[in-house]
């Protein structure tokens, strides 16, 4: 009965730290903050930014390998950082859950899955 219980408690706990931590990702996207990202490929980018923001930003390194951002260096919201990061670029980000984006080619926007190759931020 003490392991049953104990478990009980194990998994109450496990379940507020991941509620603890989609809040504080979530508040953290919707949030303004500091970014200071140099200009660089985009994909040193988006990664940088996500490590920032501690959020999770989803990409195939396939769209995005002769891309160059001009850099950012303001007080914005990771979606406005986003928009500045993809403008002049054929690509958007589509947010899908608290916390998470995924890049994608506005060209090729489907809801199918990415290929293997997607890189996690």
């Amino acid at each position: 009965m003490k392991s049953h219980q104990s478990f009980k408690r194990s998994s109450l706990a496990c379940s507020i730290m991941l509620m603890l931590q989609t809040g504080s990702s979530f508040a953290a996207q919707t949030q303004q903050q500091n970014i200071d990202i140099p200009a660089q490929k985009l994909a040193a980018a988006l990664l940088e930014l996500a490590e920032e923001s501690e959020t999770q930003i989803l990409f195939s390194s396939a769209i995005t390998p002769n891309i160059t951002t001009r850099g950012i260096s303001a007080t914005l919201t990771v979606e406005e950082a986003l928009k500045i990061l993809l403008e002049n670029t054929s690509l958007e980000f589509v947010k899908r859950s608290a916390g998470t984006f995924i890049i994608r080619d506005k060209s090729k926007s489907t809801s199918s899955s990415s290929s293997t190759q997607d890189t996690i931020a």
